[in-house]
């Protein structure tokens, strides 16, 4: 009886592994990353399960997420998703840009959590923030929510996973169609979320177009030259500086 040898594992370069997983933490399938890298469609496969293997493994259910209350007042929902909130669509739209979710993923130990969170821009940037996977007492997943959604005037909102896949990786893929790319730090923090969803029903931008509200750690002059060559003039909206002596609006 013959015994099949394993197949080695491809060598791939630092810099072509991480675009790799770049694109696969945008939501890319794998043979579509093959044919955009100029790939043999196996080099990917097995860069992707490479790196799956050294995420965090799940030891139960899935993981329990929240999320800033007021999300649907920041990007459009089917109405029949049956996901609940507990704010409407603010009518100022330098408001409700933000979104900020948290992600706990049980542990091993059964006295210890895993937990990712990120903060989205879902009209423009996209991740402008990660962080994680941490590992956390158990106990004190109640106390780190509220410091974490404390800049928000009312407590986050319990979502299922489903949704918050559509938002994190859908926040990622309308801000990629526009020429950003996500924190840094976010295929790391991406390990608690499983696998990109095929489709988003979620709708990004504010009434179908961007709108980019500077931050204090932006560079808004960078920002409106990438979005004037991807979408081009007149089609996206800007707000320098999120105050109320922010000037307003359009380009």
């Amino acid at each position: 009886m013959s015994v099949r040898e394993a197949r080695p594992i491809s060598a791939v370069s630092t810099e072509t592994r991480a675009e790799i997983l770049s694109l696969r933490a945008s939501g890319f399938p794998p043979k579509a990353i093959a044919r955009r890298l100029g790939l043999a469609p196996h080099v990917v496969a097995e860069t992707v399960r490479a790196e799956a293997a050294k995420r965090p493994q799940p030891a139960g259910p899935e993981p329990r997420c929240w999320v800033s209350a007021g999300w649907s007042g920041s990007v459009e929902a089917p109405p029949d998703c049956g996901w609940a909130d507990a704010g409407g669509r603010p009518a100022d739209p330098a408001l409700p840009s933000l979104v900020q979710v948290a992600v706990f993923g049980p542990h091993r130990d059964p006295q210890k959590l895993w937990f990712c969170g990120y903060l989205l821009d879902v009209h423009c940037l996209g991740v402008k923030d990660a962080m994680g996977p941490r590992v956390i007492p158990k106990t004190t997943m109640e106390d780190l929510i509220k410091r974490y959604f404390s800049a928000f005037s009312a407590p986050p909102v319990p979502a299922p996973v489903e949704l918050v896949r559509e938002l994190v990786f859908g926040a990622v893929r309308y801000a990629g169609g526009l020429g950003f790319s996500p924190h840094p730090d976010f295929r790391r923090a991406s390990c608690l979320l499983g696998e990109p969803p095929g489709e988003i029903s979620l709708k990004f931008g504010w009434h179908g177009r961007p709108f980019y509200v500077s931050g204090p750690y932006d560079h808004p002059e960078a920002v409106l030259r990438t979005l004037r060559t991807t979408v081009g003039e007149g089609n996206f909206s800007f707000c320098v500086g999120a105050s109320p002596d922010s000037t307003f609006w359009d380009d």
